[in-house]
């Protein structure tokens, strides 16, 4: 394996993991805070504690694809 593709691979994962902590600390500022639904009742109380993690997931989802193209293209790529 060449060393400039693992310092390359090395950088984007480092970025992204910066992207994706700074992500959900906007997470955390912007949206918890927030109610999606108005806490009248326990249920209500559990959909938004649900759906802000379904939110969460689907950013790191998102990572994880954007991770798996890199992979695929850097180090599966025929030369």
């Amino acid at each position: 394996m060449k060393l400039r593709v693992v310092a390359l691979q090395s950088l984007i994962f480092t970025v992204e993991w910066g992207l994706m902590l700074l992500g959900f600390g906007l997470i955390s500022v912007l949206i918890v805070p927030y109610a999606i639904f108005p806490e009248t009742g326990s249920i209500y109380r559990f959909l938004n504690a649900g759906l802000k993690a379904l939110f969460g997931l689907m950013l790191s989802l998102v990572w994880l694809f954007i991770w798996d193209r890199q992979v695929r293209v850097f180090f599966y790529s025929k030369e």
